[in-house]
């Protein structure tokens, strides 16, 4: 078969995973027909809900058509622990209903999605047994748990309560699993990978990257869409099964409460744009517009120049870094040792990249007979950096008597989670990988496959480290979600 017959029809499949109808077909399936891991770790979500109702409604001059303000609760820790309290019978019922073995005692670990999230996300299963998640059986269940918790504290009327009961949506899991568009990407990721073959499936990654970047650069996505689609794409195999393409048995949806305004205004317009993003990729591979599907050798060159162009202009924080103006980020090359030159021909300006003394993650980038400057740069840029580094940066450090680079998969599974500050003020780097496969490696597994040389985490703090040199962060932390 022709390539341009293995891209049509590769994009035709992956339309077909991308297409609205797919989408209907994803959300009833994850609501109704697999288990739901609440996170209920406060209760500002009522509070919120009852705030936008009342903005939103308040100029229509009827009394009655909104919500008093002071309906908001001032929520304490005994109404949190009252909230958990309500959650138990829930989680207890789905552990009922779902006990792997029947001898066994009424606990999340005696079911195979307690087993899944022991295995794949101890972080999460932590969560549980902490009491700050419950495992529910169904999206009604949570509309179920949702109407008690209104009617638990909230002291209005009937009409008032339905009001906000209503306005509550089920979100997306701060950060925690995948989209509904997610698994969709997923499956159109699995197309791609049953269609190529290997040398074709490096230039397919290759020319997505590209993509992508251009798309951020041009401004029609943001880094936060560029990465939720990094991230499937990446680790699709968490979602979707690579041999059937369907959405894996084990996949949990991982969902929080929400107003529906943030639901609908942020989380869905979200998902909406990755799903258009990766729909016109599809478009434009079914076109034949990649020559040869060649992406960008440099795309973590240029995505890291864009975002510290993006720095020099107008990004805000209170921690602070100095960038000159005669640095032109484009040609800004980003070494381990923590040095960065401007490179071109006629180009006088260069500078050198230092930390400032007891101010870290606070860097200076100061050209000579230049007056820096200051911009404001929020730490969560961080992630964006990382994550397009991290696969490259992880595969060349592998090697015996570590893990051996063969697959690529161990690399492309490792993905920066959240940026965080010590209290010491220094950056506390949150990392992630393919635990299912390669967390026996770690040396305190307790499997018979551990091995302190072949551990994955030292080879990825070394990694995040190197990375962090090419910013001059200084003193890091690292560790493993």
């Amino acid at each position: 078969m022709s390539e341009a017959s293995v891209r049509k029809e590769l994009a035709a499949k992956m339309h077909e995973a991308l297409s609205e109808e797919s989408n209907d077909i994803q959300r009833r399936a994850l609501q109704n027909k697999r288990p739901q891991l609440l996170m209920l770790e406060d209760l500002e979500f009522i509070n919120d809900t009852i705030r936008k109702i009342t903005k939103g409604l308040s100029t229509m001059g009827d009394e009655k058509k909104y919500l008093r303000k002071d309906l908001t609760v001032n929520f304490t820790e005994a109404d949190l622990r009252r909230a958990k309290q309500l959650a138990e019978p829930y989680q207890y019922k789905f552990i009922t209903k779902n006990r792997r073995y029947e001898d066994g005692p009424f606990v999340v670990e005696n079911t195979v999605a307690g087993q899944y999230l022991k295995q794949n996300y101890r972080h999460l299963y932590k969560k549980i047994l902490d009491g700050d998640a419950f495992l529910v059986s169904s999206f009604a269940e949570l509309s179920a748990l949702k109407n008690e918790l209104v009617d638990e504290f909230v002291e209005g009327t009937k009409t008032q309560l339905k009001k906000i009961k209503i306005r509550i949506n089920r979100g997306h899991g701060v950060g925690e699993g995948f989209a509904v568009s997610a698994t969709q990407i997923g499956q159109a990721q699995s197309a791609a990978y049953e269609s190529l073959s290997d040398t074709d499936i490096d230039a397919y990654i290759s020319s997505l990257e590209d993509f992508l970047f251009n798309a951020y650069n041009e401004k029609q996505i943001d880094l936060q869409t560029y990465d939720d689609i990094i991230r499937v794409v990446v680790n699709y195999e968490q979602v979707v099964n690579p041999e059937t393409g369907k959405i894996l048995n084990e996949y949990i949806p991982i969902v929080t409460y929400q107003d529906q305004y943030t639901n609908k205004g942020i989380d869905s317009a979200r998902e909406k744009k990755a799903l258009q993003t990766m729909r016109k990729f599809a478009d434009e591979l079914g076109a034949e517009k990649f020559a040869g599907m060649e992406g960008s050798s440099s795309i973590s060159d240029k995505m890291m120049a864009t975002v510290v162009s993006q720095l020099v202009n107008n990004i805000k924080r209170e921690k602070t870094i100095k960038l000159s103006d005669n640095i032109n980020p484009a040609k800004v090359k980003f070494t381990s040792k923590g040095s960065a030159k401007q490179q071109g021909a006629g180009t006088k300006a260069s500078g050198s990249l230092k930390s400032k003394k007891r101010r870290a993650p606070a860097v200076t980038i100061a050209p000579k007979k230049t007056k820096a400057k200051t911009s404001k740069v929020n730490l969560t840029n961080l992630l964006g950096l990382l994550n397009v580094q991290l696969p490259k940066v992880v595969a060349r450090n592998m090697g015996s008597p570590k893990l051996v680079n063969r697959t690529g998969r161990f690399a492309q599974s490792v993905r920066a989670t959240d940026v965080a500050l010590t209290r010491q003020q220094f950056p506390s780097i949150g990392y992630t990988y393919d635990r299912g496969r390669y967390g026996v490696f770690e040396s305190t597994s307790g499997n018979s496959r551990a091995s302190a040389d072949r551990d994955p985490r030292p080879l990825i703090d070394q990694s995040i480290r190197e990375i962090a040199a090419s910013f001059a962060l200084g003193r890091i932390y690292t560790r493993r979600q």
